[in-house]
């Protein structure tokens, strides 16, 4: 009303040196009218916290931007609308998403069982041992540049007590080649007392071999 007077704004809102559009909105004033930016974000139009439309754009352009956060509203908000203290009010809009609620709540962590007597029990290192196979990779059969390659694979053995790895070079993801891999890594270590798998094929054939 006092803007519509001509008369001088004394209200909170005078630091945003509000004016009357030709349209008749409210608009934010200030001295940014020669920057590269669009009108509407040069002269963003001034909408009431405490309105109800302050409060349908926040949930549109909470939704629009895929549920984005306060910051992203924020920023979309801004390049059309100036709402006063709009961070605060895009929060409870946010903490009122029943799909945010949803997807945001705490997950259930379940307690973790006790660690296997494998891993807790000192002893020689590779005394129990966990392994298994990656790859396949390129090797090289010789140090020439022009050397010819093939696939191959590697056997992982790893110590349940410290951790330590060894790994082995195989051509296969056979038995065969299990037990090559195998006997290579007794003759390094020393023999296991248990051997630790995921049950496969090859480790099923390697096991009934030895």
């Amino acid at each position: 009303k006092l803007l519509k007077d001509g008369k001088e704004c004394s209200h909170k809102l005078a630091a945003l040196s509000p004016f009357l559009s030709p349209d008749g909105f409210l608009r934010v004033g200030g001295r940014i009218a020669w920057a590269p930016i669009s009108e509407k974000a040069k002269r963003p139009f001034l909408i009431p916290k405490e309105s109800h439309l302050a409060r349908l754009l926040t949930d549109y352009l909470h939704k629009f931007s895929g549920h984005g956060g306060p910051r992203l509203v924020q920023s979309l908000l801004h390049r059309e609308y100036w709402i006063p203290s709009a961070r605060s009010l895009i929060r409870q809009q946010i903490h009122k998403c029943v799909t945010c609620t949803r997807f945001l709540a705490p997950t259930i962590n379940p307690r973790m069982a006790d660690l296997p007597k494998a891993r807790l029990t000192p002893g020689r290192c590779f005394t129990h041992t966990g392994i298994d196979f990656g790859g396949p990779f390129t090797i090289k059969l010789s140090a020439r540049r022009n050397a010819k390659t093939e696939k191959g694979y590697f056997a992982l053995f790893v110590c349940m007590t410290t951790r330590a790895v060894h790994i082995e070079v195989v051509s296969a993801l056979s038995t065969e080649a299990c037990l090559a891999a195998i006997d290579r890594f007794i003759a390094r270590r020393g023999l296991p007392s248990h051997f630790y798998s995921d049950n496969g094929r090859n480790f099923r054939g390697a096991a009934r071999e030895i």
